[in-house]
């Protein structure tokens, strides 16, 4: 494959982005782009109290996403994403609005900026979504065992479930780029080499059918 290639995978909290992305990368030879979590000062806070720090959470996630897809759009090798931008404001930021934990102030300076970006941006060539179910990322963020995501595991707690919703909603509607399912409940993709070339064929295909795609406009 001589094109170069943005890929981006995509899923919910717990669904194995950063596992598929690192794989992309090994397997690939793609450059990867970590989504900043642990270097995310709101993160933590937002757990604690999303009503404070929820506002200023998406605007950092959307700021350093923003400045992370323009270098994997000028970086001269092919790259994979371990979240899209496009997550930002269609699946987190419209949960919090709809927990109405911004003001109409925030929500309006939100969706300008986004306006803004969307029009300053290319969409990646593929987007990766992979499919998990809550109770399977339930368990997920157990074993990974990050103090601040402990309130998603208990019981009173949809938001995950809501999450869930808007993704199914978001990747049926999403037209901008090349797509992709991988259901990660029933692919054990680090243990089984079988279901780990299940998942390296489908996105080879898909690359390759994008590849197509764009030498036909040349």
């Amino acid at each position: 494959m001589a094109q170069k290639f943005f890929v981006c995978g995509s899923g919910t909290i717990g669904a194995g982005k950063t596992t598929v992305a690192t794989l992309t990368q090994n397997i690939f030879g793609f450059e990867l782009f970590k989504e900043s979590v642990e270097d995310n000062p709101y993160l933590p806070l937002f757990y604690r109290d999303m009503q404070r720090w929820s506002y200023k959470l998406q605007r950092f996630f959307l700021i350093t996403r923003f400045v992370a897809h323009e270098r994997m759009l000028m970086h001269p090798v092919s790259v994979v994403q371990d979240r899209s931008i496009y997550e930002d404001m269609e699946i987190f930021a419209r949960l919090q609005m709809k927990k109405a934990l911004w003001s109409d102030e925030q929500i309006e300076r939100y969706k300008r900026f986004c306006d803004l970006v969307y029009r300053e941006i290319e969409p990646p060539d593929l987007i990766i979504f992979l499919k998990a179910s809550v109770p399977v990322v339930k368990e997920r963020i157990r074993k990974r065992g990050r103090d601040y995501e402990a309130d998603l595991l208990k019981d009173d707690n949809d938001y995950l479930d809501q999450l869930d919703a808007l993704y199914e909603q978001w990747v049926r509607d999403y037209k901008l780029s090349t797509k992709i399912t991988i259901d990660t409940d029933n692919l054990n993709i680090i243990d089984n080499p079988e279901d780990l070339k299940t998942m390296v064929n489908k996105i080879k295909r898909a690359l390759v059918k994008e590849e197509s795609r764009l030498d036909s406009f040349v």
